[in-house]
């Protein structure tokens, strides 16, 4: 990315800690598949409020040209939460914090949850190459079963294996009212392709 460089000789000039989440580290012997990426954006103030969505930080055409010809843009969609969310939040932080340094962040780990002040119910599942067993998707394809009235699903890259197709499909001819958000141009070869 362009001003990638300038942005980490900046870092390096402050106070922040900070380090690269999965490096590609041949020399180093930190060595990951390159497809393996973070792709998780939270932020946690003071353990009580969690911030979690897009936060690319970047223009939404990403300066790509071919972006803007096509007429690509990206838009940012975050949310904010207290309570238990907040607090699951910055646990997966803290896990992925220890999973690139090795340092566990007690504080983070042993804040007690508290009671959150809205009426949605919501749960935090991370996923990635750190669980091994599927946890979203089985947590999809669990809810999706459990769905009597209305399914939505909004994803960029929606590229189902086929217990989720057939999840999806069941749905629908039980009657559930089945909607399915995806991009119209796909910015992303195989995605396209699926």
């Amino acid at each position: 990315m362009p001003g990638y460089k300038d942005m980490l000789r900046k870092l390096e000039q402050t106070k922040i800690e900070w380090h690269p989440s999965l490096p590609l580290q041949p020399l180093k012997g930190r060595w990951r598949r390159p497809d393996l990426r973070n792709h998780r954006k939270i932020v946690v103030v003071d353990g009580r409020t969690a911030f979690t969505g897009s936060q690319n930080m970047i223009h939404p055409s990403y300066h790509n040209k071919k972006h803007e010809r096509l007429g690509r843009r990206w838009k940012e969609l975050m949310t904010q939460t207290t309570g238990p969310v907040a607090h699951a939040l910055n646990l997966v932080f803290a896990t992925d914090w220890y999973l690139e340094t090795g340092e566990v962040l007690r504080a983070e780990a042993e804040a007690p949850a508290q009671r959150g002040d809205g009426d949605v119910v919501c749960q935090v599942v991370p996923s990635g190459p750190g669980f091994p067993n599927e946890n979203n998707l089985r947590l999809f394809n669990t809810l999706i079963y459990a769905a009597e009235e209305r399914l939505s699903i909004t994803s960029p890259y929606f590229v189902p294996d086929e217990s989720l197709l057939y999840a999806i499909t069941t749905a629908a001819q039980r009657g559930v009212s089945v909607e399915l958000f995806v991009s119209e141009i796909a910015d992303q070869f195989m995605v396209d392709h699926a």
